[in-house]
C-alpha cells in the first residue's frame, strides 16, 4: 500500500514524502506490551529515503 505524509517547514512551505507501507508493529513492545498503539513501517521512495525514519505513528 501506498503511503504519504506532509510536513510544514519552518519556512512555512510543505513537503511531500512518499513511500510504501512494508509492515505494522507495536510503537514499542518491550515497554507497552500488547499495546494497542501501532506504528506503520515505511520504506520511503529513494529521492527521501535518506532524512525520514522508517517508523512512523498513525497517531
Amino acid at each position: 500500500m501506498r503511503f504519504r505524509m506532509l510536513f510544514e517547514t519552518e519556512e512555512s512551505s510543505v513537503r511531500r514524502y512518499m513511500g510504501t507501507i512494508t509492515g505494522i508493529s507495536d510503537l514499542d513492545p518491550v515497554r507497552w506490551p500488547n499495546s494497542h498503539w501501532r506504528s506503520v513501517k515505511v520504506g520511503w521512495d529513494e529521492s527521501t529515503a535518506g532524512d525520514r525514519q522508517p517508523r512512523v505513528s498513525l497517531w
